[in-house]
């Protein structure tokens, strides 16, 4: 059962991903923040066996895998945080109007100019 449920949770990870490089900013995330719950169910192997019953490399992974999934949580939680200061007017590390994560004291380019053309000018 605990087994099957990587089949689950492992391609909300890759959704999740997908969404955010193809520009759905809101779907992203949210995929993630899924992904990032299901690790935290991991904590519900001690609700099947007792502390002694683990080993230890698998108390280390239960463990490593719950802290990666709160560090995912932060990191969202703070990109949602300074997406919505963007879109109200602070300053405080802001998306661009190509929806791109600027963090505080970051040069940003100049807009209009895309990459492309930014890269040309430094060929020719």
């Amino acid at each position: 059962m605990i087994d099957a449920f990587w089949f689950v949770m492992t391609p909300l990870a890759f959704a999740g991903w997908l969404a955010i490089k193809r520009g759905h900013p809101v779907a992203g995330p949210l995929l993630l923040m899924g992904y990032a719950g299901c690790n935290l169910l991991s904590l519900g192997h001690y609700l099947y066996a007792p502390l002694h019953a683990i080993s230890g490399r698998i108390h280390a992974f239960i463990l490593l895998e719950s802290f990666l999934a709160v560090a995912l949580l932060c990191i969202l939680a703070r990109t949602a945080f300074a997406r919505h200061h963007a879109r109200h007017g602070s300053d405080v590390n802001c998306f661009d109007a190509n929806d791109r994560f600027w963090p505080q004291g970051v040069m940003r380019p100049k807009a209009g100019i895309h990459r492309l053309e930014t890269i040309g000018r430094y060929i020719t």
